[in-house]
């Protein structure tokens, strides 16, 4: 789940169910997998709040090596590899 706030910061959100680590992938960091953690709250979920240019911005979560989608993303695309990768709109 992605929260877009007034001022531009944007926080995702991932729920599922496990004990290793959550991060987040997307064009804002150069797809890189492992620079942006999530953390995890007492009540279970993952999450981390950035701060985004307006525009779109696709994404992924990344957790045992495996590649989610966010359900409520704005939109969805073709990343070429066969999936879809999420897609947030900051206005």
């Amino acid at each position: 789940m992605t929260i877009v706030k007034k001022d531009g910061s944007v926080t995702f959100e991932f729920d599922h169910n496990t004990g290793d680590k959550v991060y987040l992938a997307g064009d804002f960091n150069h797809w890189n997998y492992t620079q942006t953690p999530l953390k995890k709250s007492i009540k279970g979920k993952w999450a981390v709040t950035l701060k985004l240019a307006k525009g779109e911005h696709q994404f992924r979560y990344v957790c045992n090596n495996q590649w989610y989608n966010d359900s409520s993303a704005d939109k969805y695309v073709n990343n070429g590899y066969g999936c879809e990768n999420s897609v947030i709109v900051i206005e």
